[in-house]
């Protein structure tokens, strides 16, 4: 049975990967989410279809699931909200279940993590309003948004994920963010890896001896 925080580092690298890229290719954008429709619209150059997760309240430190509002929107905005119900209550994972909670120990950024993560979404974001964040996932891009990252973007992830959430030994999230990439890991020596792509690019990690990461160098195919 999975734990939260094993699949929380399984799922981080990728999700946040996956967010990042999102984010950049929606910068200065206006957003407007149709509820009805189940459909983000960014400007008049992007739409996707979207997937409600649910709402945090960080004035009261809380996070509400979508299914479990007051006034919940349509249930097909809600297929995926209601399969991470499902897989909860299969699982033991009350973060999945329970219609609300503190954000103290899982916010909404988590949430979004792993349920990006667990439903092969293609993106996620959020969309903040006066008094709330409502969260939502993009199952499909519609080939809008870039999905392969050169290793300078992978890098950054990297950064970006060391610097974002608490992972002293990060080794464990590293690895299948690397996967999910299409790297390959080499370890010639104790604390350094080669992580090798098939288009030649190269990424060096090296780790002090508390495991923590504190290098990573980066060569793209054909520099020297």
């Amino acid at each position: 049975m999975p734990s939260f925080d094993d699949l929380f580092l399984q799922h981080v690298g990728p999700s946040l990967a996956k967010h990042l890229s999102f984010l950049r290719a929606v910068e200065g954008l206006p957003c407007d989410v149709d509820m009805e429709a189940g459909e983000a619209s960014f400007g008049s150059r992007l739409s996707f279809p979207v997937q409600l997760l649910g709402f945090e309240a960080p004035s009261e430190g809380s996070w509400t699931w979508g299914w479990a509002v007051e006034e919940p929107p349509p249930e097909r905005l809600l297929r995926d909200s209601l399969w991470l119900k499902a897989y909860g209550e299969r699982n033991d994972l009350d973060v999945f279940t329970v219609e609300s909670f503190a954000t103290e120990e899982c916010d909404g950024d988590d949430v979004a993590v792993l349920a990006c993560g667990l439903l092969r979404s293609q993106a996620f974001f959020v969309a903040e309003s006066d008094d709330e964040t409502a969260y939502f996932l993009v199952p499909d891009l519609r080939g809008q948004v870039p999905v392969e990252r050169p290793a300078a973007d992978v890098a950054e992830v990297i950064a970006r994920m060391l610097d974002v959430y608490a992972l002293p030994q990060p080794a464990a999230a590293l690895r299948p963010y690397l996967a999910f990439e299409g790297y390959e890991i080499d370890e010639p020596e104790p604390r350094r890896w080669i992580a090798r792509h098939p288009n030649g690019s190269r990424i060096a990690l090296t780790f002090d001896r508390q495991g923590r990461l504190v290098q990573v160098k980066t060569r793209h195919p054909g520099s020297t």
